[in-house]
């Protein structure tokens, strides 16, 4: 995770990831359909920059 961050192209959507990540996990936030779709974006760009 701090390597990812560390790329300032990807740090902005790890940071995205985390925090939807926490909420989910430990907030007691249930992840909405638009929660998703923010997911597979940020995953998608980080996928690009570390491709």
């Amino acid at each position: 995770m701090r390597l990812l961050a560390r790329h300032s192209d990807a740090a902005t959507d790890v940071r995205t990831l985390l925090r939807l990540y926490l909420d989910v996990r430990f907030g007691g936030h249930r992840a909405s359909s638009a929660d998703v779709a923010r997911a597979r974006e940020s995953l998608r760009a980080v996928q690009e920059v570390w491709s």
